[in-house]
């Protein structure tokens, strides 16, 4: 629509197309927002493309787009983790709300501008923006939340616009990621804990309250968990839980099991378990389903159990969706891992219409 897939066209794509002006470069890292993308590259260049109506790309005006990546010239080299090579980090675009975390101007920054301190120098491993709103951590394990603050995003306990504030909460926790939704936000600490705050209209903070959260709360749901990984939608969130790096897990296709389990799943001779998708009997195993997923060993408990249900009708989603998931159940790439969604569902974001925060 805007340019944003660098291939330069306005056109709608629908498969997987090679970025030709990129072409014999090797991308790091690859930052994606509303109709504009950036690309940072494995020596520290870094490329933008898409919509440039307040300067994101960083290119000095905001008077036309780009329909293919251009590099941003300047005298800084960025890393892969969105921060500048001799530490820092810079910010250019819409500034409305003090998102950029520039307290000079409210007005669009055209070229990258290095943030004041704390953060003018400090290393930052990770960041992330929302709709009007960011988080950074840096390297010591603290927080800084700047920009826009109706709904409590910035955690701060109120609901004030702020600069770039520790949020106090966490200083003495050490956080290793930050996750921005729309107006929420999720913090992870280094022992796997998840601590939540912001708006919570759909249930997105995972509290099991569809009420604001001004400052970060734990989800008592995943305390006895390691969450090693956090993600945030509009309004909906999801923890990765399983197994740290480092630890031993099976790797994916290191034997010919999963590939025989693969065949056999949908089986309608030895299976003992039918459900019903899009008025279509698809075939799996209690054993397989019971091992690797609790909400199904809950479904098989019941009437299907005792012999008064023969097959369990899905409605709500269709065959491919269902192929999908059926397959994870056993994929040995992810048998140490499982992912928790909650929040809204209007788009089918969570797997499962589970309304409340699950696996």
């Amino acid at each position: 629509m805007r340019g944003q897939l660098g291939l330069g066209s306005s056109t709608t794509v629908m498969e997987a197309t090679l970025v030709e002006e990129l072409a014999g470069k090797r991308a790091a890292d690859v930052g994606c927002s509303y109709f504009h993308t950036a690309i940072v590259m494995d020596n520290g260049d870094l490329y933008a493309c898409g919509c440039n109506d307040y300067g994101q790309l960083g290119l000095g005006d905001h008077l036309n787009g780009e329909l293919v990546p251009r590099p941003i010239v300047w005298d800084i080299t960025i890393l892969p983790v969105c921060g500048a090579g001799d530490g820092g980090v810079v910010a250019f675009g819409k500034n409305d709300h003090g998102q950029l975390g520039l307290d000079s101007t409210s007005e669009p920054v055209l070229q990258p501008t290095r943030l004041a301190a704390p953060l003018d120098r400090a290393v930052v491993p990770q960041l992330s923006c929302g709709y009007h709103h960011t988080a950074v951590v840096t390297e010591d394990g603290a927080v800084y939340t700047f920009g826009r603050n109706d709904y409590g995003q910035l955690g701060l306990g109120h609901k004030m616009h702020m600069g770039r504030p520790a949020v106090q909460s966490l200083v003495r926790m050490r956080i290793t990621q930050v996750a921005c939704g729309c107006y929420h936000t999720l913090a992870l600490s280094d022992d796997g804990k998840v601590f939540p705050f912001g708006r919570n209209n759909h249930g997105q903070l995972g509290l099991e309250t569809s009420v604001d959260c001004l400052s970060p709360q734990l989800i008592s749901s995943l305390r006895n968990k390691t969450v090693t990984k956090v993600a945030a939608g509009f309004y909906h969130s999801v923890c990765l839980v399983g197994s740290k790096e480092g630890e031993t897990s099976p790797t994916k296709g290191s034997g010919s099991l999963s590939a025989d389990l693969r065949k056999m799943l949908n089986n309608s001779t030895r299976s003992d378990v039918t459900f019903v998708v899009e008025g279509r009997p698809l075939f799996a195993h209690s054993c397989i389903l019971v091992a690797r997923c609790e909400p199904l060993e809950k479904m098989l408990d019941g009437r299907m159990k005792d012999g008064s249900l023969s097959e369990i009708m899905i409605p709500e989603y269709s065959v491919s969706e269902y192929d999908c998931y059926r397959l994870t159940c056993i994929d040995p790439s992810i048998s140490q891992s499982s992912l928790w969604c909650y929040g809204s569902m209007t788009s089918s974001q969570l797997l499962w219409n589970f309304s409340t925060l699950t696996k």
